[in-house]
């Protein structure tokens, strides 16, 4: 793969294979549940989304392997008539270390959630192509507290402000900017940019 069909990809099995182990399991897993909430998150019961939220608390070290266990029964029961379906993805997330074939067909059965999961890829993993050296003194405390704020809100209507933040900051990385600048993207958590300001991995 090269840059160019990573920003064109359609296949989202294919950016992953190229991340390989450039992929941190907690991203693989945010990734998971991002695609599971914009796939399956208008038609799910409010026990299986609530199972979702457990996986990403996973991800995120703030629940255990027994409620991730539990969350998985849950939202299995939540769609049991799926041959594949989102709690593919509560306990096997796309990952560097192996991906169920499940978590793939959930991801991407139909072409147009295979592009939302390409889009996906690309705002969690950025361009592995272009890596960001992100200068910590880009770092304020005005851009963290945004930072913060679209991570813990999901607010990221926030993300030009934050482009303010860390340009007054002196950043002028076009690829950080324009990634917060533009409206046509969509992001969510474990966003690159956020994850970079917040020192994520």
């Amino acid at each position: 793969m090269n840059e160019r069909n990573w920003i064109n990809a359609t296949r989202p099995y294919d950016m992953l294979d190229h991340l390989g182990n450039g992929a941190t399991e907690r991203k693989a897993r945010l990734l998971g549940v991002a695609s599971c909430r914009s796939i399956y998150g208008g038609i799910l019961n409010q026990i299986a989304l609530a199972a979702i939220d457990v996986a990403e608390q996973f991800g995120e070290g703030l629940a255990s392997i027994d409620e991730l266990a539990a969350a998985r029964t849950a939202a299995t029961q939540g769609i049991a008539s799926w041959e594949y379906g989102p709690e593919c993805w509560v306990t096997n997330p796309p990952s560097p270390h192996g991906v169920s074939p499940g978590s793939y067909t959930a991801a991407g059965r139909f072409r147009d959630e295979r592009v939302m999961v390409c889009s996906l890829i690309r705002d969690i993993f950025g361009n592995p192509f272009r890596p960001v050296v992100f200068d910590a003194a880009w770092r304020t405390d005005t851009a963290v507290s945004l930072a913060k704020h679209i991570y813990e809100a999901r607010d990221f209507s926030a993300m030009p402000i934050l482009a303010d933040a860390l340009q007054d900051a002196g950043c002028e990385h076009a690829d950080i900017l324009t990634h917060c600048r533009d409206e046509s993207l969509t992001h969510v958590r474990g966003c690159w940019v956020v994850d970079l300001v917040l020192g994520k991995e």
